[in-house]
């Protein structure tokens, strides 16, 4: 059986893939951390002022752009390494398009996660089922924003070639 030689090019894409994968991931991690950070915080300052509805909006409009948007620029500034300005800018603003799409859907799949790993595992303690909801949400989002950047890069890169040849 003869192994097929493996282009240069392939390995490049390969690599490329890997790499925005692992750079995505990063995004999605940091936008979890950023999220419970701002969370707690904010609900621990504004139960001891007693503050008012209208500061309680700012203060979910904040948790909910920050760290969109901060994972965002952390994401462009990776992919700026790899790629051109153009396709690194498209890529990152795909992954804050994508990102509030996937905590949609892992925000109310994470409980259910959570407690399936927890019976799998036979325990009843909340940290197994808090870590495995956790775990969940940051593969979704990594997941969902990867894809979204993927074809981000790849309808630019198309885009591209397309105004080169005219």
């Amino acid at each position: 059986m003869a192994r097929r030689r493996v282009s240069r090019l392939e390995e490049e894409m390969v690599h490329n893939r890997f790499g925005l994968f692992r750079v995505v991931a990063a995004g999605a991690v940091i936008t979890i951390a950023i999220y419970f950070v701002l969370a707690l915080a904010l609900e621990s300052l504004f139960q001891r002022i007693g503050a008012s509805l209208i500061l309680q909006a700012i203060g979910v409009t904040l948790t909910v752009i920050v760290p969109v948007y901060g994972a965002a620029w952390w994401v462009f500034r990776r992919l700026r390494v790899r790629y051109e300005r153009r396709e690194a800018r498209k890529a990152a603003i795909a992954f804050a398009a994508s990102t509030p799409v996937a905590l949609i859907m892992g925000l109310p799949l994470g409980p259910i996660v959570g407690r399936w790993a927890g019976i799998l595992l036979g325990t009843h303690s909340r940290a197994v089922a808090f870590s495995a909801a956790v775990i969940e949400i940051v593969v979704m989002i990594a997941l969902v924003t990867f894809v979204a950047s993927s074809l981000a890069l790849r309808v630019t890169r198309r885009s591209g070639k397309t105004h080169q040849t005219q």
